[in-house]
């Protein structure tokens, strides 16, 4: 059975197109922007630092389903250095495109018992299941998207809300 599986791969997939559209709205010369972090806290990720971590997000869902099929996905071990390799936001929505096509691939392999697994983690040496590690990923990836339509409203970017959730806009 694949009823779960089939519901929560097309709404990641929305996140991570939705991300790649935003990234492509990056004005190149907005790249080392950052807004200004309250006196006394660490500084705030610049924009090309943002779009790294959303490339580096993306890749942890990849980690996770090779945890469940690491014969079949041994070829995502190297999925991680994409986020190494990201010094923009437009390489960031490529990166995005190659990470979407593994997670299409890697979901393929998955039916709704896998969601089920227990998988250990860096934070719980006794795991968590596989849907409860994919929600936590997907929750946090879907808060740094929210950080970059904010950071592209205030380099003065015309995005709405259409283009944060990625819903298409009804004609006039």
């Amino acid at each position: 059975m694949r009823t779960l599986i089939e519901s929560l791969q097309p709404a990641l997939l929305n996140q991570v197109d939705t991300a790649r559209r935003l990234l492509m709205s990056v004005p190149k010369e907005s790249g080392e922007w950052r807004p200004t972090a309250p006196l006394g806290s660490r500084p705030l990720l610049s924009v090309h630092e943002l779009a790294r971590h959303l490339v580096d997000c993306v890749a942890g869902f990849c980690a996770v389903l090779y945890a469940v099929r690491p014969g079949a996905l041994a070829h995502f071990l190297n999925l991680k250095s994409l986020a190494e390799t990201t010094g923009t936001a437009l390489q960031a929505a490529d990166n995005l495109e190659i990470l979407r096509a593994r997670i299409v691939e890697g979901f393929s392999l998955l039916d709704d018992r896998d969601l089920s697994a227990i998988l250990p983690t860096v934070f719980r040496a006794d795991g968590e299941s596989v849907l409860t590690l994919l929600l936590k990923n997907f929750e946090h990836f879907a808060h740094h998207k929210a950080q970059l339509f904010l950071y592209l409203r205030l380099v003065g970017v015309e995005v709405d809300t259409a283009d944060l959730y990625g819903v298409p806009v009804p004609a006039p």
